[in-house]
């Protein structure tokens, strides 16, 4: 404090004189203490900052992990899209459900069962519960429908009702050889597929018999 009735300085803390030339102690401690106080502010605004900072990068980090993990890339139209989008396989194949779809079609149209992996190489055979999951129900009837055809003509032992018009199949092992119709009522023999079916005769004697008639009301 500097008094203009008399010229002599004294120290506010310590009340010392002629204090223009030095600082107390008291007076050393207080600043001391308020730029004690100032950095400890600044270094708390600091790491306030570089939290924000991290919570930044972290926030963006991962939004961009969370991305890549609802999308996916399809092996045949090579399209990104939604991970919801995706029909994946056995054989860990991933295909959009478009790509899938139209590829199952196709096969069913060209009865080209079963229905194999689309991926060039891959002999992965799908399910009827995984065919199902893509294909409309009109399709999946046809693609069930050809299954079971194809299935019977493999099987030497399913045959057809020989009538026009019935579809009638069924399973007949040997020895058995006549064939009755439960829908139609038609008889016949899987063999030689003469109808009515011939009871007591094997099929060379009633081919025999049918022969000799033939012949002689031609007479």
């Amino acid at each position: 404090i500097f008094c203009g009735y008399d010229p002599t300085w004294v120290c506010s803390f310590c009340k010392t004189e002629n204090f223009q030339n030095f600082k107390c102690n008291k007076y050393n401690c207080g600043k001391n203490k308020d730029q004690s106080k100032d950095r400890d502010f600044a270094e708390k605004i600091q790491k306030k900052f570089e939290k924000e900072v991290e919570q930044i990068q972290f926030d963006r980090d991962f939004g961009n992990k969370l991305q890549l993990e609802t999308i996916f890339e399809c092996i045949i139209c090579l399209e990104k899209l939604p991970i919801d989008d995706q029909f994946q396989s056995d054989c860990n194949h991933i295909f959009c459900n478009a790509c899938t779809r139209k590829s199952f079609k196709m096969d069913v149209k060209n009865r080209k069962i079963p229905i194999i992996c689309p991926q060039m190489g891959c002999n992965n055979e799908y399910s009827d519960a995984k065919i199902s999951q893509v294909l409309p129900d009109k399709d999946f009837r046809l693609y069930l429908q050809i299954s079971r055809e194809i299935g019977i003509n493999k099987n030497k032992n399913i045959h057809y009702c020989i009538r026009h018009g019935c579809k009638y199949a069924c399973e007949i092992e040997p020895p058995l050889k006549k064939f009755c119709c439960p829908i139609c009522n038609t008889s016949f023999c899987v063999i030689c597929k003469a109808t009515p079916y011939h009871n007591d005769y094997t099929c060379e004697q009633y081919g025999n018999w049918k022969r000799d008639n033939i012949q002689r009301e031609r007479k």
